[in-house]
């Protein structure tokens, strides 16, 4: 599959997607790290950046690990944590200021969400699968220490 093929597979936020992650936003209260309150209007919340965010996650983290079937999935139909989850780790692909927003502690979800907890277990998973190169080797190859 070549990359202009791979980019027009790429699952599409759609702005009922982005409606479902600014709920969050406004419930989570989210804060930059020198700790001002994000917005819903936030440049780094627009639909083109969410895109890019879930392009990136698509294209780098889920072509390594791939945890979510790319071709069926569809962001207004998913669980809004898990939307979350793949938009964050995607934007940790992404410039310094998504990136560091992805690795705050009260980034989306976080501390104000009654599952804020499950998607911290979701997002260090995901961040331990990205940095930890043994989580890649084939289950048959014993661990080299």
């Amino acid at each position: 599959m070549t990359l202009l093929d791979q980019s027009s597979s790429l699952p599409k936020i759609d702005e009922i997607a982005r409606a479902q992650v600014l709920d969050l936003v406004e419930i989570s209260q989210p804060v930059t790290p020198d700790g001002y309150y994000i917005t819903p209007d936030h440049p780094l919340l627009s639909l083109a950046s969410l895109q890019t965010y879930s392009d990136l996650y698509f294209s780098r983290f889920n072509a390594a690990y791939p945890l979510i079937h790319q071709a069926t999935f569809e962001a207004s139909q998913c669980e809004t944590l898990l939307l979350t989850s793949i938009l964050l780790l995607g934007a940790t692909y992404c410039e310094k200021d998504a990136h560091q927003l992805a690795r705050t502690p009260r980034a989306l979800g976080a501390s104000n969400h009654p599952l804020g907890g499950m998607f911290w277990q979701v997002q260090s998973g995901a961040e331990a699968a990205r940095y930890e190169p043994s989580l890649s080797r084939p289950a048959d190859q014993p661990h080299q220490a």
